[in-house]
């Protein structure tokens, strides 16, 4: 959603970037490199499980095997 005016205010400190040269840069279909002046942080989160309400729990299946179930196994009678 909107994001042509999220391409104008990341490169709006990089020289030559314009929003007209973009939309120019768009339509030629080229791809064309940018060495953006003030690089944006992207982070992701990956989760598989997360709470809706009191007592509500989402489980979705951990894809990446990021979960750490291996460690969470009892591996030894108590």
């Amino acid at each position: 959603q909107n994001v042509r005016d999220l391409v104008t205010w990341i490169l709006r400190d990089t020289p030559g970037w314009n929003r007209q040269y973009f939309e120019s840069a768009i339509k030629s279909g080229e791809n064309i490199p940018v060495q953006v002046t003030n690089p944006v942080p992207v982070y992701f989160l990956y989760i598989s499980a997360w709470s809706t309400g009191p007592g509500v729990v989402q489980f979705r299946d951990d894809i990446y095997g990021l979960d750490g179930a291996n460690e969470l196994q009892i591996t030894s009678a108590l």
